[in-house]
């Protein structure tokens, strides 16, 4: 244990002291330092220290859970701790993203004698979980400029470039990361997935590789490389390398959802539960064990069992409330009134949508989108357009994911009722790669008559590889591209 200044640092290997004033940060512009320099944090212990650097090299390699648990023992330890708890409360499952703002600023406001660059990089993440890309690059950026030996502050600004602006850009900025630190393992994993996504995927592929020789005891890069090796179609490779992360750490949960998604692809529905199952004994928290079981309903939908999905929802949201998990318990019930809803058995729709109020707030967004897309599949205009409209108030003052949530809910709205003009405008506003928005785009050319297009969106959506059994949409979009 150091001392209980709030002026002990510690990097990832060293600690020294250094005095700082907020006013002069929020004023102070970029300046040349050391290529050394990285970021140190304010702390008065040690331990807490270390375990703040483990949960960072945790959430490099994607065990949020994890890093989070370590970012609480950092708390424990140091009850001021603020940038443990700004990275705790971005890491945390089961958080809404109001919590996870709340939390942040908090953390920020523990930073009153942290260095330049630390209160820099909170700001940053708080932009980030915001949903404000521009904002957290620019932020990332001045940070990365003081400290221009840290990789991590590289990859956040590198990660956020193409959100900020394009997925050129962000992928030219990722592989600047990999060039100045070969490395830094997580590094490659992103430039992996980007250059997937960007349509070149022997470069995909190849970078995970490089992951996966970066840290080769480690499940996730065997988990990444089976994901990419799963969106080609390469399903018995993608298998093996699935149960290799499952080898490598029998608690890594994600594998199994894996290999769930592989036997649900592969029409297997009844295996892919079974490893849905698995997956849920093998969770890190309480939550994700709900999650994982939430899941199952998923895939009795995909399965073309509605029946089986709401007795698996309603199972899970009682375990839920008696958990005290009021977050998954009120999903459950928007999910069960969203499936009643489009299947048009709505006599409990109001009731599941009340149950959800109660449990997680009536306006909260989600709660919104869910009540204005059930109502609007009853052919409730009234009282869709009134939960759109809270809705798209609530993103006026959110960031760009919550104002796309918006434009795509009022898009199904504009859909029920036919006005189909009204409704492509919304939704070429809201998130291309979205699910939900690809089948409502379909059912929108459909009804005009442009079947070309409907067709081809019908088939991205029911063909898709790269789909998530935990996604709640995911289904239920299934289920709106699948009408007839």
């Amino acid at each position: 244990m150091l001392g209980l200044s709030r002026t002990v640092r510690f990097g990832a290997a060293t600690a020294l002291a250094v005095a700082f004033s907020p006013a002069i940060a929020l004023a102070q512009q970029a300046f040349e330092s050391p290529a050394a320099a990285k970021l140190e944090v304010t702390s008065t212990s040690e331990e807490a220290s270390r375990h703040f650097w483990a949960g960072v090299h945790d959430a490099d390699n994607i065990f949020f859970t994890r890093a989070a648990t370590h970012f609480e023992k950092a708390l424990e330890l140091d009850a001021t701790f603020g940038m443990a708890r700004v990275l705790h409360a971005r890491n945390a499952p089961g958080l809404s993203q109001a919590d996870r703002i709340a939390k942040i600023n908090k953390g920020i406001a523990e930073l009153s004698e942290a260095s330049t660059g630390e209160l820099l990089t909170a700001l940053g993440m708080r932009e980030w979980t915001a949903g404000n890309p521009k904002e957290a690059k620019a932020l990332f950026g001045t940070a990365s400029k003081m400290m221009p030996g840290d990789p991590h502050l590289a990859l956040y600004k590198a990660f956020v470039t193409g959100a900020a602006t394009n997925p050129e850009m962000g992928i030219a900025a990722v592989r600047d990361v990999t060039e100045r630190f070969p490395e830094f393992a997580a590094a490659w994993n992103i430039l992996g997935y980007q250059l997937w996504q960007s349509g070149d995927r022997a470069g995909g592929l190849a970078a995970i590789k490089k992951y996966a020789a970066l840290a080769p005891d480690h499940p996730n890069p065997h988990d990444s490389y089976a994901e990419l090796l799963q969106w080609t179609g390469r399903y018995d490779e993608a298998m093996k390398h699935y149960r290799r992360a499952a080898e490598l750490d029998p608690s890594f949960d994600q594998a199994y959802m894996g290999m769930a998604e592989i036997a649900q692809l592969t029409g297997n529905g009844k295996q892919a539960r079974q490893y849905l199952t698995q997956a849920s004994e093998h969770a890190a928290t309480d939550g994700a064990r709900l999650h994982r079981l939430r899941a199952i309903a998923a895939s009795h939908l995909i399965d073309g069992n509605p029946k089986a999905a709401l007795a698996q929802l309603e199972s899970v949201a009682a375990m839920a409330e008696k958990e005290g998990n009021n977050n998954v318990a009120a999903l459950a019930h928007q999910q069960m009134a969203a499936i009643l809803a489009m299947t048009g058995k709505g006599k409990t729709v109001e009731a599941h949508l009340a149950k959800a109020a109660e449990l997680g707030g009536a306006d909260n967004p989600g709660q919104l989108a869910y009540t204005a897309m059930a109502h609007a599949s009853l052919g409730h205009a009234d009282a869709a357009t009134q939960a759109s409209e809270k809705l798209a108030k609530a993103a006026y003052d959110g960031g760009q994911n919550l104002k796309q949530m918006s434009h795509a809910v009022n898009g199904m709205v504009y859909l029920r009722s036919n006005q189909l003009d009204k409704a492509l405008a919304e939704l070429a506003q809201a998130d291309p790669s979205d699910y939900m928005v690809k089948a409502m785009l379909a059912s929108c050319y459909k009804k005009m008559g442009q079947k070309a297009q409907a067709m081809a969106l019908r088939d991205e959506v029911l063909n898709d590889r790269q789909f998530s059994l935990q996604d709640p949409l995911y289904p239920l979009a299934r289920m709106e591209a699948a009408t007839k």
